[in-house]
This record gives C-alpha cells, structure tokens and sequence, in this order.
C-alpha cells in the first residue's frame, strides 16, 4: 500500500471517528475551555504568590513548564475518555439509565474545574470575595511554593477590628523566653513578657523615635538606620496612647492596653507582609502599586494585624502605625507620600531582595 492510500484510509478513518463523535464535540469543547481555564488562573495564581513572597517562592517554580504542560495534557485526555465513554455508555450499552450521562458527566468536570478556578482566583488575595471563599475552600498558595507557609501566610486582624481570623505565633526567641520564665517560676502571661529581638545581619532596620506622647495620640519620626550606625530619615508616624509607660516592652505596673486606643509596646519586631481587605482595595492606590501587600508588624504581644499604613489621625491607627509628615498639631499630612516614599526606597526593594526587616521602637 502506497503513500496515498495510508493518507485515504487515514483521513476515512479521522472522519468515521469524527461521525460517530459529533454528538460529543460541543461537551469537549466546553470542557477543554475549563481546563485551559484552570491552568490559566493557576499560573496567575503563581505570578501573585511570587510577587507576594519573592524570598520563599522558587522563581523557577510556576505553571506551564513541561511538568505541568504534561499534566494538564493528561488531565485532558482523561477528561475526554470520560466523555466518550459515557457517550457509547448510553447509546450502544444501556438507554434505561434515569440521566444523560454525557451531560453528567460533562456536569462533573466543568463543576470540578470551576471550583479549582475559583480557589486558585481566591488564593492569596486580599480582595473581600477571596477572603469570604477561603473559608469554604482551600488556599492554593503552598502549592505554588516549594516551602511550608504555616509561618508565613498569617491574615491581617487589626487588633481585633479588622476582621482577621489568625493568631501571630511567637518567635523562636520569644518561645524560649516564656519557657525561662515558666521554669523559674515567674509570671508567663504575654504582659509579662519582654520585647527582645536582635536584628540579622544584613537586614534593613526601620527605627521609630517616639518624640510627643500626648494624651491622646503619639508623635514619631521614623528612620531607616545605615550600616554605619547613621540614621536617614523618613517620615513622621501618628499612632495611638502609649500606654508603656515605662518603655520596658510590656505592660507591667498598672499598665493596662485599650482595645483600640493604644500604642504596640516598646521593642524591637520583625516586619513581615500581608494582603490586608481594608486597605488593598483599589481606593488606596499606594496598595494597588505593591500587589495590595501591606508592611506588617509581626509577633506583638496582646496585638494582631499591626500594619504600616496611611491614615491621618490616631483613629485611622487601632495600634497601627500610620506614616506622614506632622505639619499640623495632632495629624500627619501627605500619608499616601510618605507611604509610597517609603514603599518604594526601602521596604520593598527590601522584599524582592529576601532581606529581613525590623522596626524598633524607642
């Protein structure tokens, strides 16, 4: 047999094929769009956990390599097995079945891929719709990682106003410290707990000078310290009553923390980065610059969600610190400047680098 004739018998066979299918083309199209859908939204999905976490993300890592190019052609061929054999299922085997299988079946794979796309769209995304999906569905981001995130992905909470649903989890130093204190007897309640962190060696060190701690507000300047000890200023902050009076780093003697209405304690802490639902909305477009990522002020005790942000007065704060130029008695002017001023120069050349951050407030 010739050339031309396996081409004949080829293109006879294709087109039998093709017959005999037809009534199955509308149902694989659909279901070859939902899976390209998916695959799509995954690597989306891979493109905001690297922005997200730089340092921990593999840059290698992501969709579409020839991995995943295999995986996704395989999860089609079985998608289509599926359809033709429900197909030939209900024409040649059984037409008593109470359903169309075809259409069942197509159902399934259209539903299964729709809510894999839905939680990749949900997965590290501080929008208030993925927030409201992820407590029903899974946070595909450690997948995308080649690392356990447990330490990493903590939501915003905002001292108990904001919404958050985590816990920050002590430091290692922190750990050690409460087990000292439980083995000599001495009092182990968060308020009793000294603030001590000793910043990494080729870390960027923010320091915030508290400089007017009036009665109802707290003015400071914030500095980002040089390697040679000098100090490059920044901006002011506004933030809550300091209530540390002492500047010791707990709240001892008295001392008592207002829900709301109080300053973080004095110390040393690791920033870390969150999506926040409150200020990664498009109205703050400093937010939207930096994938709605917000500094975050990690491990304070008796707080939670302690974020850098833009603000104006101590009630935009609820423990915050809200950064700006103090040009007038009790506000900060130029928010969302000194914001992106300080976004853009340090902290987040700071986080595509994989530095570590501290702040230090004295």
């Amino acid at each position: 047999m010739n050339i031309e004739n396996l081409r004949r018998v080829f293109f006879t066979a294709m087109g039998a094929v093709g017959t005999a299918l037809a009534p199955t083309l509308p149902y694989i199209l659909l279901c070859t769009a939902a899976v390209l859908g998916d695959c799509l939204s995954a690597w989306l999905l891979s493109r905001r956990v690297k922005n997200a976490y730089p340092a921990e993300a593999d840059r290698e890592t992501g969709k579409f390599k020839s991995y995943h190019f295999g995986k996704t052609i395989w999860t089609l061929l079985c998608v289509y097995a599926l359809l033709v054999f429900a197909y030939f299922l209900e024409m040649y085997v059984t037409e008593s079945l109470p359903f169309d299988a075809l259409k069942l079946s197509a159902g399934a794979v259209i539903f299964w891929q729709g809510w894999s796309i839905l939680e990749n769209c949900s997965s590290c995304n501080g929008a208030k719709w993925a927030k409201i999906l992820q407590q029903i569905m899974v946070d595909k981001t450690e997948r995308h990682l080649d690392v356990d995130l447990s330490g990493i992905l903590e939501q915003h909470g905002g001292d108990g106003e904001h919404g958050g649903d985590r816990s920050s989890p002590f430091s290692q130093e922190y750990s050690e410290q409460f087990a000292a204190k439980r083995a000599e007897g001495m009092p182990t309640s968060l308020a009793a707990m000294p603030r001590v962190l000793i910043p990494e060696k080729g870390s960027l060190q923010l320091r915030l000078e508290r400089t007017a701690l009036k009665e109802k507000y707290t003015i400071g300047h914030l500095y980002v310290m040089g390697e040679n000890g000098k100090k490059a200023y920044v901006c002011d902050t506004i933030e809550d009553t300091v209530r540390d009076k002492n500047k010791n780093g707990i709240f001892d003697n008295g001392e008592k923390k207002i829900a709301s209405l109080t300053a973080i304690p004095y110390g040393t802490y690791r920033v870390g980065w969150s999506y926040s639902p409150k200020f990664g909305v498009s109205k703050f477009l400093e937010a939207a610059k930096y994938n709605h990522t917000m500094p975050w002020v990690k491990e304070v005790p008796h707080f939670e969600g302690i974020l850098i942000h833009c603000g104006t007065t101590e009630k935009n704060s609820a423990g915050c610190i809200i950064v700006g130029y103090n040009k007038q008695v009790g506000k900060v002017a130029d928010s969302r400047k000194a914001f992106d001023q300080l976004m853009t120069h340090y902290l987040w050349p700071a986080k595509k680098a994989g530095r570590k951050i501290y702040i230090t407030i004295v």
